[in-house]
């Protein structure tokens, strides 16, 4: 199995506990998205849960041209969903700042 690109911080337990319960009941309703290689872009947890009920669960791939361009997508499509602290995105926005030290900090 190839690594996801995990960009977003680990679920709390409560939050993890609630997908599971969410996904025993419904399944995994949203896609977990990987790139061309295998690699998981979005969705490490309903993949995870997923694997470890047996169940299977929907896959969207999508073309990335290299690593930093599947870092890229990782970012956005989690920053799109996820419902962050304000320390969450505190930790995300100086960890991409590092990551790309060119790019304007607004």
């Amino acid at each position: 199995m190839n690594h996801p690109i995990q960009p977003m911080p680990e679920l709390d337990p409560e939050q993890y506990d609630a997908l599971v319960a969410d996904i025993v009941a419904n399944g995994v309703l949203v896609p977990v998205v990987k790139d061309q290689h295998g690699r998981i872009l979005d969705g490490n947890n309903r993949a995870k849960i997923a694997e470890q009920l047996g169940i299977d669960y929907p896959v969207k791939i999508v073309e990335v041209a290299d690593d930093l361009d599947a870092w890229d997508k990782a970012v956005g499509l989690n920053c799109a969903r996820r419902h962050l602290n304000r320390e969450q995105k505190r930790e995300l926005i100086t960890a991409e700042l590092m990551r790309r030290p060119d790019q304007s900090d607004r």
